[in-house]
């Protein structure tokens, strides 16, 4: 990714997290476990992966979580870690906000799972 483009993804990312606090009333607290504070978020995106036969899927997802680092979100397809991913946040009133990741981990729940991806910014 070019720095440019990084930068406004990294700029536009923080803005959001700003608009999510500030709609929400949800304030940032020290949390030991974390280097970046997670918002609560309800929130759509697609997410495109590579399948190993070279072919690629898109998800549709909801979103749970999201910080500066990366997000937390609920889909039907069970994803590996490592797998490199195009997340595209679908943002109320602005352009939607693409950004690389990668899945940290996996969790099957009830009828769907639970991934956590970290940001490759």
């Amino acid at each position: 990714m070019q720095d440019t483009k990084l930068t406004d993804v990294k700029g536009r990312l923080e803005q959001l997290l700003k608009n999510i606090g500030f709609s929400t009333g949800q304030k940032q607290v020290p949390d030991a476990r974390r280097s970046a504070w997670r918002y609560d978020w309800v929130g759509s995106a697609t997410v495109r992966c590579m399948n190993s036969d070279g072919s690629l899927e898109l998800l549709y997802v909801s979103v749970s979580r999201v910080s500066m680092l990366g997000l937390e979100f609920r889909c039907s397809s069970e994803l590996e870690c490592g797998e490199k991913l195009m997340i595209t946040l679908l943002v109320p009133e602005e352009d939607d906000l693409e950004i690389p990741a990668t899945v940290k981990h996996s969790t099957a729940s009830v009828g769907r799972n639970v991934i956590g991806v970290r940001f490759d910014l």
